[in-house]
């Protein structure tokens, strides 16, 4: 895991061999933990990435990799959904209100983006909760699709990830 996330942000290549002490040379500190899981899949790795930054809530997502070695995400920041990571992929934060998954498809249909798969979970089941979204497209997409989404008043946050060969 240390060695993909640096070999995304990093020109030099990055090994599993190495991915330690490229981080510690960059100020990362990595911490591991291992703990029995309790419920849902056996087998997960549960990533958390904090900021020393003030405000800065950081970041954490959990995932595992099913039998046909596809690789799925599980939670993000403690919110559950289900997802497969590959292709073009819209990750979208929002307050859990009537209509957003409406206005995003139509803002997509618009723009001539199809939906593969939408997977969303919420904090909480209360009008207005913290809600995640992970909208897999077909094709690659436009940076400029951002922000007709973020044009959407419940959006918070609208990001594109390219995974694989897309």
């Amino acid at each position: 895991m240390l060695a993909g996330v640096l070999n995304a942000v990093l020109d030099e290549k990055v090994n599993v061999v190495n991915a330690p002490a490229m981080a510690a040379a960059r100020g990362i500190t990595v911490e591991e933990e291992t703990r029995k899981r309790e419920h849902g899949f056996p087998n997960t790795l549960e990533v958390t990435a904090v900021s020393k930054k003030a405000g800065d809530a950081g970041f954490s997502a959990e995932g595992t990799v099913l039998f046909d070695g596809s690789p799925r995400v599980l939670a993000i920041d403690g919110i559950s959904l289900e997802s497969a990571l590959e292709g073009t992929i819209l990750y979208l934060r929002n307050h859990d209100e009537p209509g957003v998954i409406g206005q995003v498809g139509s803002t997509l249909g618009r723009l001539g983006v199809n939906i593969a798969t939408f997977a969303l979970g919420r904090r909480e089941a209360a009008r207005g909760a913290e809600a995640v979204s992970l909208v897999r497209v077909d094709g690659p997409v436009q940076d400029s699709v951002l922000k007709e989404i973020g044009q959407i008043k419940a959006i918070t946050e609208a990001r594109i990830f390219r995974l694989g060969s897309e």
